[in-house]
């Protein structure tokens, strides 16, 4: 991720918020996450997992069924 290498790179949190259009914040964030789990990926959203397993995703994803995954 960019706002890492930038933040490693020895630019502020500020400039990179600025840089990237997102809030300082979200930035903290990202970089507190790096530095604790050493995790590039972002994190799942919401709190309920999906309803369908991996293999009916596909499926229904196969038939283009207009349902949302």
């Amino acid at each position: 991720m960019i706002a890492i290498k930038a933040y490693g790179a020895g630019i502020s949190r500020q400039q990179i918020a600025d840089i990237v259009g997102y809030h300082l914040n979200s930035v903290g964030r990202w970089i507190r996450e790096f530095e604790q789990e050493k995790r590039l990926e972002a994190r799942s959203r919401g709190h309920r997992s999906s309803i369908f397993s991996e293999a009916e995703r596909t499926e229904i994803t196969k038939l283009g069924s207009p349902i949302l995954l």
